[in-house]
């Protein structure tokens, strides 16, 4: 019942949102009940009226939608691991992040120094960051994760801890997809399937790279996100991308003013011939395998057991195939456990 449920908020999320024409909306049977919950939280969009202010200002007084893409690629992976639903609770979790993580505190002057993230496994003060201190104190335990995380260091901090957590750490996806795909195989085995995983400000590349997701010439950061029991079932990986942009089918109009580069010509045929590219929401792209794939996906799945080669070859596979959503650079590794 619960599922139905779920299924059934995610579809009403999908039709009224504005985001699918007619002939592009998710089928049913593709819908999921972590579909439910993106289309639930506070994912924001760096071209939203209500950041064109001078209290977003980034950078040299830039406007938000001009360099924001760094602040809300971290936003949206802290929203979907504190379930950040409330519209005021998001607006001041972006400020607050912003001041936090910019040098001298002064992001209208300065950008954010990513490797300040440790600071939210730190405690913060209440009277300058009360947002961030209460989502922050809303589980039993914030825990960085110095260096590159393994998957053995992520795994021997979620046995540490009996409730909930957030694990985070400094990890570059494209260098390390076996080690995070480790880490999702250890998290399913501990049967938390509904835990999340994101990379957060992961560099989407330049037209350049000719990657799926490239904006602009001098690059765009966007999250990359799973949830452990979706990724184990079908291999699914979510873009959460501030600048939304329309995917194969849909048309250009108020919510999209431009195409993916997957979308827009017919190179990148890696990346199609792979995966579906639909929208949850305007900002949450769902990167899904083909039927083809997860069926060999499937047979090495079957064959796993017979030993370390076939596992291996499993693992190898697996990683091959999210690398085939390029990003590029460190991200923040932000992972949430009941």
């Amino acid at each position: 019942m619960k599922r139905r449920l779920l299924m059934g908020i995610c579809i009403l999320c999908v039709l009224f949102s504005g985001a699918l024409c007619e002939d592009e909306a998710v089928p049913a049977a593709q819908l999921s009940s972590f579909d439910a919950r993106l289309a639930s939280v506070q994912l924001i969009s760096q071209r939203e009226e209500r950041f064109d202010t001078d209290t977003y200002r980034y950078i040299k007084k830039a406007d938000f939608v001009k360099n924001g893409c760094g602040p809300a690629a971290l936003h949206n992976a802290l929203s979907v691991a504190f379930d950040i639903r409330d519209r005021d609770c998001s607006e001041r979790t972006l400020l607050e992040l912003m001041t936090l993580m910019a040098d001298f505190n002064r992001p209208a002057d300065f950008g954010m120094n990513y490797k300040r993230a440790s600071l939210l496994c730190e405690p913060l003060d209440p009277q300058s960051y009360p947002t961030l201190a209460r989502l922050t104190g809303s589980v039993e335990a914030m825990v960085w994760i110095p260096k590159t995380p393994t998957a053995d260091k992520i795994l021997a901090a979620v046995d540490a801890v009996d409730g909930s957590a957030v694990i985070m750490g400094r990890i570059n996806p494209s260098q390390n997809w076996e080690e995070l795909i480790r880490t999702i195989d250890g998290l399913h085995a501990r049967s938390l399937d509904e835990a999340t995983l994101s990379v957060a400000v992961v560099s989407a590349g330049t037209p350049s790279t000719k990657a799926p997701f490239n904006l602009g010439d001098t690059g765009h950061f966007v999250t990359i996100t799973v949830e452990v029991g979706e990724f184990e079932e079908n291999g699914t990986v979510y873009v959460l991308d501030s600048y939304p942009r329309a995917v194969r089918g849909e048309k250009l109009g108020d919510i999209y003013d431009k195409k993916y580069y997957f979308a827009e010509n017919n190179f990148l045929t890696g990346f199609r011939q792979n995966y579906s590219a639909v929208h949850v929401t305007p900002i949450a792209v769902k990167c899904e395998p083909l039927d083809s794939v997860k069926e060999e996906l499937a047979q090495l799945r079957a064959e796993a057991p017979e030993g370390r080669k076939a596992s291996d070859a499993f693992l190898r596979y697996r990683a091959r195939l999210a690398q085939r959503v390029t990003m590029f650079g460190t991200g923040t590794l932000i992972i949430r456990i009941r």
